[in-house]
């Protein structure tokens, strides 16, 4: 799900992104390379990896002691705050836009782009499947049972569509699974969750197509 036009070997993308990792890897619950690494492709264009990162709370005290505020603080973002301050990342544009949010953040690590996904673990099902790709299968995964979308062009110039795979009584909305009536969210904590929830066979990454 790379925006990426200029794509690096797989080896060496996989490199990057352990050493980026590692960098993070006491400041977050849970992390996974996701896109077209996670596939297994012998080409990288971005590298697109999704976190759970940890918080603390911190107690902000006045003069005499007492607690005046509770703070949480995500030391994930921290982190990546620090590695911002000592030029070990930086931040990147794609097509003009940068994004360093608190969901998303576009970077560039020892040369290399990074998107950097970050969720709670009750989203974390949703999120690495759509992150995973390919664009078409996310885009299947999100739209309702009953309607297409277009996932291509043919050779002839005619648009090529599939079925979307959700279950109508769900929608996916801000990363999270929720019933279309209530509203109410659905733990996805895994995939496999997720593909149960939505009656799919659980396909390995490199399987999707």
């Amino acid at each position: 799900m790379s925006a990426t036009s200029t794509r690096m070997p797989a080896r060496e993308a996989a490199r990057v992104a352990a050493s980026f990792i590692a960098k993070i890897a006491d400041v977050v619950d849970r992390v996974e390379v996701a896109g077209s690494l996670r596939r297994r492709l012998p080409t990288c264009g971005d590298i697109e990896i999704c976190a759970v990162s940890k918080h603390e709370q911190r107690y902000q005290r006045d003069m005499f002691g007492e607690v005046v505020e509770i703070v949480d603080a995500d030391l994930l973002d921290e982190r990546l705050t620090s590695l911002l301050k000592d030029g070990l990342v930086s931040k990147r544009e794609t097509n003009g836009r940068g994004v360093w949010g608190s969901k998303h953040k576009r970077l560039s690590f020892d040369s290399a782009p990074i998107d950097l996904f970050c969720c709670d673990a009750e989203r974390w099902g949703v999120i690495l499947a759509i992150r995973t790709g390919p664009h078409p299968f996310s885009h299947q995964l999100v739209t309702e049972r009953g309607k297409t979308v277009v996932v291509g062009t043919g050779p002839n110039g005619r648009p090529i569509t599939r079925e979307g795979l959700l279950p109508k009584i769900y929608r996916v909305q801000d990363g999270w699974l929720t019933y279309r009536v209530s509203g109410e969210r659905i733990p996805t904590p895994t995939e496999e969750a997720l593909f149960e929830l939505l009656r799919l066979r659980a396909h390995a990454p490199w399987e999707r197509v």
